[in-house]
């Protein structure tokens, strides 16, 4: 059995507070790369998006719960900004597909493609 092997990689964008989304994305995966340049942030990893279980430690409780990257990113947009997140993957020559999100402060779009 092939394992599914998948990038993802975002445009540029401006947030509300760098540190703080840096701080969730860490968060969420911890191989997650967020970089920023010129006040604008990206992120990528050599993962599969949208979803990640991750811990997160609210006070003195740690509770397991299920992400969605494109939530996440869209908490943390500037006004009038857009994100758009991408991702490819590939399992042996079974199938190749992707999608991409195309998120704003007031709505989230998704787009599929692939071949199998």
């Amino acid at each position: 059995m092939a394992n599914y092997e998948a990038v993802c990689r975002s445009t540029r964008f401006r947030v509300k507070d760098v540190e703080a989304f840096k701080r969730d994305m860490e968060q969420l995966h911890p191989k997650m790369m967020v970089w920023e340049e010129e006040g604008k942030v990206a992120f990528g990893e050599f993962c599969s998006l949208p979803y990640y279980r991750c811990v997160r430690q609210d006070g003195v409780e740690i509770k397991e719960e299920v992400v969605d990257i494109s939530e996440l990113v869209q908490s943390h947009l500037a006004d009038g900004e857009t994100a758009v997140v991408c991702e490819i993957g590939y399992e042996k020559l079974c199938y190749v597909g992707g999608f991409q999100y195309h998120i704003t402060g007031e709505k989230i779009e998704y787009m599929e493609i692939g071949a199998s």
